[in-house]
């Protein structure tokens, strides 16, 4: 071949006295940056006119470093395997891992030194040796002047390691450290986006399980609770109907203290996903309305879908509930604001109980707390009350006792109107005398 600065005719890429006086860094770095056939080197050209792929043609920066001392000859070899990708080739892996140290004991300019670890992040994280990778972001994280490179390396492991704010702020520095390229920075922040929705999750075909341990236990190590699909799979197995206590009611009106609380659904059916619940505490008799006694919390459904026909009736769209709670998640909250109160719902017997149990059964949640449905108390008592409907509705309630709704069909002010629904029904039936059956009428004859 010919040496690539003179010309002569040598075995190797550089002839002696060219090896003697060329500043060989510099024209390994242009050869791994020139495109042979479109660049203007006629001698480059003619070098890898041979070659099948012209692409090979930076490999020979790779025996041009041979030439140079540690630790420049490692770092211009690692550019070399990199190929300018973000990620380092699998079977190069190892081989980046012995030689990787040489360049990082000093002898490197930081920016090189920085590149040498923006490769060894991603290699470690892609072979599941994240406290590795993050000892790598933790340095480069602490750079002052960051490259391209390095932001890119930084904001993809901090995406797929489930720190998406930290990503984000990444990403902002980067667009305001190179304005010039927003389609990169604007594809990561997309990406970011998608996985905030559907959090990463390794899924390799070789070694899934110790894969997902792995990065299982280093987001714990961050404060990230991560199930695995083994885990998911399981917790996704809900409790069997007849291993699941049914709803208990509480049928006496016989308590000052208890929480009422109403659902907004994704229909009218049993088998429907809740998308709202809300809730208020009523302490011995009143009605405790400021926020520390009020529970709310949107619910991502887990089957169904908002339609326009919930969304014009509720109020509640697809994105108020895109990244809301799951309903695990909402359950539980729920419960542990409910303490061990009475639930106090209207027609909750019905319908509302038996969604929270199929939450209950599928979060592996048992509800032990009792329920008093306000539809049947007022339907027990409807000559007391002089109702003439077969099915009395909250609204028809609250119109004839001056309870006004602030916002109907929303979960925490239906919640609201019922609690003080019943403090009026039991009113109005606690005030009407308690007349004698016809049994008691006839005794004394």
């Amino acid at each position: 071949m010919k040496c690539m600065c003179c010309g002569k005719e040598t075995e190797l890429p550089l002839c002696e006295t060219c090896e003697k006086t060329a500043d060989i860094k510099k024209v390994a770095e242009e050869v791994l940056c020139y495109a042979p056939g479109n660049g203007e080197n006629a001698l480059w050209n003619e070098i890898a006119e041979p070659l099948k792929d012209k692409r090979n043609f930076r490999d020979l920066a790779f025996v041009l470093a041979e030439a140079l001392a540690s630790p420049q000859k490692e770092y211009i070899q690692i550019k070399t395997i990199a190929e300018n990708k973000q990620h380092f080739p699998k079977n190069s892996r190892n081989w980046l891992y012995r030689t990787a140290p040489v360049c990082l004991n000093g002898g490197l300019a930081a920016a090189e030194e920085n590149d040498v670890r923006a490769w060894l992040l991603p290699s470690k994280a892609a072979d599941y040796a994240y406290p590795e990778a993050e000892a790598q972001a933790s340095v480069l994280l602490q750079a002052t002047e960051k490259s391209r490179f390095v932001y890119q390396t930084l904001a993809d492991f901090y995406i797929n390691t489930r720190r998406n704010d930290s990503a984000d702020a990444l990403l902002r520095e980067a667009a305001a450290r190179f304005p010039d390229d927003t389609e990169t920075w604007d594809k990561l922040a997309t990406e970011n986006a998608k996985k905030r929705e559907k959090p990463y999750l390794p899924a390799p075909k070789e070694n899934k399980e110790a894969a997902q341990k792995a990065y299982q236990a280093f987001l714990a190590s961050l404060g990230i609770e991560v199930q695995t699909q083994a885990e998911r799979k399981k917790a996704n197995v809900p409790i069997a109907k007849e291993d699941y206590p049914e709803p208990r009611e509480h049928t006496a009106a016989d308590f000052d203290s208890f929480v009422a609380f109403d659902l907004e659904t994704t229909g009218f059916r049993d088998y429907d996903d809740i998308i709202e619940i809300g809730a208020v505490k009523v302490i011995g008799g009143e009605v405790k309305e400021t926020a520390e006694f009020c529970f709310r919390t949107f619910v991502k459904p887990t089957e169904k879908k908002v339609t326009p026909e919930i969304t014009a009736l509720t109020g509640i769209s697809p994105e108020d509930v895109q990244n809301a709670p799951s309903n695990a998640e909402a359950l539980k909250s729920f419960l542990d604001f409910a303490d061990d109160g009475i639930l106090l719902g209207f027609n909750c017997m019905k319908f509302d109980s038996r969604l929270l149990t199929r939450a209950g059964r599928y979060a592996h949640i048992i509800i032990a707390n009792e329920y008093f449905d306000v539809m049947r108390y007022a339907k027990k008592n409807r000559e007391k009350l002089g109702i003439t409907e077969k099915e009395p509705s909250l609204g028809a309630l609250a119109a004839k006792y001056g309870v006004k709704n602030p916002c109907a069909h929303r979960a925490l002010a239906d919640a609201l109107t019922t609690a003080r629904v019943f403090l009026k029904l039991r009113e109005q039936i606690s005030a009407e005398p308690d007349l004698p059956d016809a049994d008691e009428l006839l005794a004394g004859f």
